[in-house]
C-alpha cells in the first residue's frame, strides 16, 4: 500500500509541475483586459480602451466607491468638454466600468468611462475616491472592434512547450497505466486458467 502511494505522489508531482507552469503561461492571456468588460455591447471606444486597461495594469473590481456611477458620469462628462472644448457634453456614453491600476506610479481605484465625439472617441479615467480625472485619452477609431480571438489563443496554448510537455506526460502516464493493467488482468487470468488444468 505504502508503495502504490508513493509510486502515485512520483507520478502526480511532475504533472503538478508542469499543470503550474502551463497555467502562468496561459493565466494572463484568458484574464487580459475584453472589449465585452465594457458596457453596453456598443460602447464607444471599446477597443482603444482595452489598451489603455492594459498599459495602467488595470483589472476589474468589485468594490463599492465613494463616488457613484451616476457621479462619474457627470464628472467624466466635464471632463471631456473641458478637454476637447466642446460646445455641449458628448451624447453617447459607455456604462462606468470600475477598475484598479497603476495611474501616476500609484495603485488606484478608477472608473474608466468611454465617450463619441464628432471626431473620433475619448476614454476618461477618474479617481473613484475623490472623483478627479485621472487621464483623458483620444481615440482615433471609436467604432473599431476587437473581440477575443478563442481560436488563435487555443492553438497558441495547444503550440507552447508548456502545454506539450504536460499533455505528453499524462498521455504516457495514462498509456503506460493501461498497459500495466492489462497485463495485470493478462496474468491474473492465465494464472487461473493454468490453476484449472493442474
Amino acid at each position: 500500500m505504502i508503495r502504490r502511494l508513493a509510486l502515485l505522489v512520483a507520478l502526480l508531482i511532475p504533472a503538478v509541475i508542469l499543470g503550474a507552469w502551463l497555467l502562468s503561461e496561459q493565466l494572463p492571456v484568458w484574464t487580459a483586459p475584453q472589449s465585452w468588460w465594457i458596457s453596453p455591447t456598443d460602447a464607444p471606444a471599446a477597443c482603444a480602451a482595452v489598451g489603455t486597461l492594459t498599459t495602467y495594469g488595470a483589472t476589474r473590481v468589485n468594490e463599492t466607491p465613494t463616488v457613484p456611477p451616476a457621479e462619474a458620469l457627470n464628472r467624466a462628462e466635464k471632463a471631456i468638454q473641458w478637454q476637447y472644448q466642446l460646445p455641449a457634453p458628448p451624447e453617447r456614453l459607455s456604462d462606468p466600468l470600475l477598475v484598479r491600476g497603476s495611474f501616476n506610479a500609484e495603485q488606484r481605484t478608477a472608473w474608466l468611462i468611454t465617450a463619441a465625439l464628432d471626431v473620433g472617441g475619448s476614454i476618461v479615467y477618474l479617481d473613484a475616491t475623490t472623483g478627479d480625472p485621472l487621464a483623458v485619452i483620444a481615440a482615433v477609431s471609436p467604432s473599431a472592434t476587437c473581440p477575443f480571438d478563442l481560436r488563435g489563443a487555443l492553438v497558441d496554448m495547444a503550440r507552447s512547450r508548456a502545454f506539450l510537455l504536460f499533455a505528453g506526460y499524462v498521455g504516457v502516464v495514462v498509456v503506460g497505466g493501461a498497459a500495466l493493467l492489462i497485463w495485470r488482468l493478462t496474468r491474473k487470468r492465465h494464472a487461473v486458467s493454468s490453476g484449472r488444468h493442474a
